[in-house]
Order: structure tokens, then C-alpha cells, then sequence
């Protein structure tokens, strides 16, 4: 076998030498993977446990623990406070006090009465002389005067008679009445009056005046004077 150098020697060198450094590159590459995947691994195994005693720790808002409820249901309505009671009234028929306290004057009877057909009970029927009327004491006690007046059907034709009330002395009303007329209501103011006059004047003075249903409405009922 001869020393001679051959000839392919140089070519088998460089193959050996790229050989070689395949096999380095190889390596640092399978080197580098290596590491890369247990990076991978440590960084879940690291996390992973925080995060489960995290979940496991803290309980899961739920939808009505997260956010307050709100109610669309409107509150019930209050109750009204009852209203103020109406004060009474009381009714004082004049025919009544006249017939329990007997007051002078020309109030000639407490009969029903008829006034163009029309029957008024609580009638005061009265002589329509004009000298005087009858005075009632109301003591301030009474607020309205009521009545129907008219000339009674008992009188017969031809009479024209005039009606007055008088409060404390002044004239609250005055009104003209003929026979066969339709009954007119009156309806006065008599709060604070302590006495009323009611008159009547005739044309003869014959005929009688009758004050239907005459009343007062106040606070108290009319009393006898002492």
C-alpha cells in the first residue's frame, strides 16, 4: 500500500467538515427545542395552579348577587286622609217654636195652608193688618231663612198682600203677592241676627198671609227665650 497522498483526499476532508457541522447544528437545534418546550411547560404548570385556587377560592358572581334588582312595580297607593265631616245643620220649623213659645203679634194659625193648589205644611198663617209683625229670637244661632210665600187659596180673590222680613230692625226683604199667584221661595241670610220680624200688609187688611214651610238652618235648635 503506497504512502502517496490520494487525490480525493481534500474532497473527503470537506465532506467530513460539513458533516460535522450538520451534526453541530443538529444538535443546538434539538438543544434549543428542548428548552423551549420545558419553558412552555414551567410557565403552565406555574400558572395553572394560581389560577385554580383563584376559582376555586372566590365564588362566581351570579347574575342577582352581581347587579341590585330593580323593580318596575309601582309602591302602592297611600291611603286619602278621610275629609273634614260637613258641619251639621239644624232645622228649626218656625210653625214649631211658635206653637211652643207663643210670641205675639198676627200669626193667626199654624194650619196647613194651600197656595194655588199646593199644600205647605209647617205654615204660618198670618193677618196681614200691618201694625205688627211676629218677632222671633234667634239668639245668633240660625244662619238662613227659609219659606214659600204666598196668598192662601182660602182667602178668595182679589188680594194683593206684602211681605217683610225684618232683622235687628233693618229689612232683609220685601215682596208683593196676589191671589191665585204660584207660591215664591225665599231664602235669606240670618246669620247673627238675634231677632226676625216677620210682617204682612193687605190692601183691607182681610185675607191671610201664609209663610210656607217656614224654617231657619243653623247651628243649634231654636230655644224658648227665658
Amino acid at each position: 500500500m503506497s504512502d502517496t497522498p490520494s487525490k480525493w483526499s481534500p474532497l473527503n476532508k470537506g465532506l467530513a467538515a460539513l458533516a460535522a457541522i450538520v451534526t453541530i447544528v443538529s444538535g443546538v437545534i434539538v438543544i434549543i427545542t428542548y428548552f423551549s418546550q420545558q419553558s412552555v411547560s414551567s410557565g403552565s404548570q406555574t400558572t395553572t395552579p394560581a389560577a385554580s385556587v383563584q376559582s376555586s377560592s372566590l365564588p362566581i358572581p351570579s347574575e342577582s348577587s352581581s347587579e341590585p334588582s330593580l323593580s318596575t312595580t309601582s309602591p302602592p297607593p297611600q291611603p286619602k286622609p278621610p275629609a273634614p265631616a260637613a258641619p251639621v245643620k239644624v232645622v228649626s220649623y218656625l210653625d214649631q217654636y211658635w206653637n211652643d213659645c207663643y210670641r205675639a203679634g198676627s200669626i193667626q194659625d199654624t194650619h196647613d195652608a194651600s197656595i194655588r193648589g199646593t199644600v205647605y205644611t209647617h205654615a204660618l198663617n198670618q193677618t196681614p193688618n200691618g201694625y205688627d209683625g211676629t218677632a222671633f229670637v234667634l239668639g245668633e244661632k240660625a244662619d238662613r231663612f227659609q219659606a214659600s210665600i204666598g196668598v192662601r187659596d182660602s182667602s178668595g180673590p182679589g188680594h194683593t198682600i206684602r211681605f217683610r222680613l225684618i232683622a235687628d230692625g233693618n229689612e232683609i226683604f220685601d215682596g208683593v203677592m196676589r191671589s191665585g199667584e204660584k207660591a215664591r221661595k225665599v231664602d235669606k241670610s240670618v246669620n247673627g241676627v238675634g231677632t226676625l220680624i216677620l210682617a204682612a200688609y193687605g190692601d183691607n187688611g182681610l185675607g191671610n198671609a201664609t209663610w210656607g214651610k217656614a224654617r231657619v238652618v243653623g247651628k243649634a235648635k231654636l230655644r224658648c227665650p227665658q
